[in-house]
């Protein structure tokens, strides 16, 4: 009896006659296709909240030695044929499986397990303290709860995305439980009352939990809001505008107040009445806010702040504030425009003593800069003499007002001398602050004036450069002019 090759045996009955479909047959490997048979790779599932496991099962047959890897996992490698691997972290992440068979042969798999956040149940509220009667508009900020994963399943199961629920109670509220996302109350009692809410993700499924006790509190007399929330003295203080007035202020309500910069907590030191207005709440920051691009976000929880009438402050919800702290000048003054190499647009110069121009003195650089992509370079040659600079895009002030210039420089001399100066139109009326004598390392200079209301008041930059036998360069950025009050 003749014994069949059971490789052989088979490529004769996949492939019919062997001698008449050898071509057909020349690309196929039956080897490969017993080895798929013999490799199998599985898990319990590839969909997991992060801090769960997942089982990985390697049955394949006749192997000599297998590899797994776990991207994200709290087991990078191992050999074995089961085992529990750990994600703490939310992502997706890569698993491969390497298997060596006893003929030598090798086959490996790439595959993905998706790890879903932990949910965490949060709200917040439109109003935290109301007139009885009135109604809180209730906005969840629970999260967690979309899952995003496009899940590619080690056993190519699918799963049926369903719809977070949320489970609201109200004490004291009408309705007093709600399925809604963002719902309606009505608060028909007085008193102080607790929200509490559970939000639920089904796919991997995860509940999280929120009580908030006294979240709400429910007054049978009026309650005021601020009417204007004023950043002043440069920055340093918020000024809140209120229909009425107050008398005192309750020594825990510096804590119902929180004021943020750019997405960043900013301190809040103090808060007190304005002595010349009771209607006006006055906050001193910490930190005073003095770029003119910064995004200003206050919040007032709601406390025991009553003004003199009985009635109450409102809580303050996500306001936010005008940054009045703004650069006044315009015209180039941060020298941004303009190529390289070129006399700085907007600007002009002047010698007093020779009545010429000296344009070629002056340059926009990318070279050396403080701030943004560009800077103005002046260069002595040694031979200079009063060079005078000046913009010619003045700004309006008010008589009276005060302010304050900023600007940064820098020259390759210590001790060259810097002489700025804030003008009228026509020059008159000049403020003319002490001289600066810079360094060679970019520091910020700055003086305080009062607007002088002679003649036109528009304001407008300037300064001088005494005559210098040395030759080197002195550099300048980002000159701003801030009204104060």
């Amino acid at each position: 009896m003749k014994i069949y090759n059971l490789r052989y045996y088979s490529s004769l009955l996949l492939c019919g006659a062997i001698v008449l479909f050898l071509a057909a047959c020349d690309e196929f490997d039956i080897r490969e296709g017993i080895r798929e048979v013999e490799f199998k790779v599985t898990a319990n599932t590839s969909l997991i909240t992060e801090g769960e496991s997942i089982t990985y099962f390697d049955s394949s047959l006749n192997v000599s030695s297998r590899v797994w890897t776990f991207e994200g996992g709290n087991i990078a490698t191992s050999d074995q044929a089961q085992l529990d691997v750990n994600y703490p972290t939310a992502g997706r992440y890569g698993t491969t499986l390497e298997v060596t068979f006893t003929d030598g042969g090798t086959k490996d798999r790439l595959f993905y397990v998706d790890v879903e956040p932990q949910v965490a149940a949060d709200f917040d509220a439109n109003l935290r303290t109301i007139v009885v009667g009135g109604q809180v508009e209730f906005t969840n900020l629970s999260t967690g709860l979309d899952n995003q994963a496009n899940v590619f399943a080690i056993n190519d199961d699918t799963r049926e995305k369903e719809a977070p629920v949320y489970q609201w109670t109200f004490e004291g509220g009408s309705p007093a439980t709600s399925t809604d996302e963002n719902p309606v109350v009505n608060y028909p009692n007085t008193g102080t009352f607790r929200v509490s809410l559970v939000s639920t993700r089904y796919a991997p499924e995860n509940v999280g939990i929120v009580e908030k006790v006294g979240f709400i509190n429910v007054v049978d007399v009026n309650v005021i809001s601020p009417a204007t929330v004023t950043l002043t003295k440069f920055g340093s203080q918020l000024n809140l505008a209120y229909p009425e007035g107050f008398s005192t202020i309750p020594d825990d309500e510096l804590g119902n107040f929180s004021l943020s910069v750019d997405g960043n907590d900013s301190p809040v030191s103090s808060i007190s009445i304005d002595a010349n207005d009771d209607k006006v709440l006055v906050l001193t920051l910490t930190n005073p806010i003095i770029e003119d691009n910064s995004s200003i976000v206050l919040n007032y929880g709601g406390g025991s702040l009553f003004a003199t009438s009985g009635s109450l402050a409102a809580p303050i919800i996500d306001f936010n504030v005008t940054n009045s702290v703004v650069n006044l000048w315009s015209g180039n003054v941060g020298f941004e425009e303009g190529a390289a190499g070129a006399f700085p647009p907007n600007w002009g110069t002047w010698n007093p003593t020779q009545g010429v121009n000296n344009n070629e003195f002056y340059e926009t650089t990318e070279e050396d800069v403080k701030v943004g992509a560009r800077a103005l370079k002046i260069s002595y040659d040694g031979s200079g003499d009063q060079w005078i600079l000046d913009n010619k895009a003045p700004a309006d002030v008010i008589p009276g007002g005060n302010y304050r210039v900023t600007f940064w420089a820098k020259s390759t001399m210590d001790g060259a001398i810097f002489d700025i100066r804030v003008i009228e139109n026509g020059w008159a009326a000049a403020n003319d602050p002490q001289d600066v004598s810079l360094t060679a390392e970019w520091q910020q200079y700055s003086f305080d004036f009062v607007a002088n209301d002679a003649g036109s008041i528009n304001r407008k930059v300037w300064w001088q450069l005494p005559g210098s036998a040395e030759s080197f360069q002195v550099y300048v950025d980002d000159l701003k002019l801030y009204y104060l009050d």
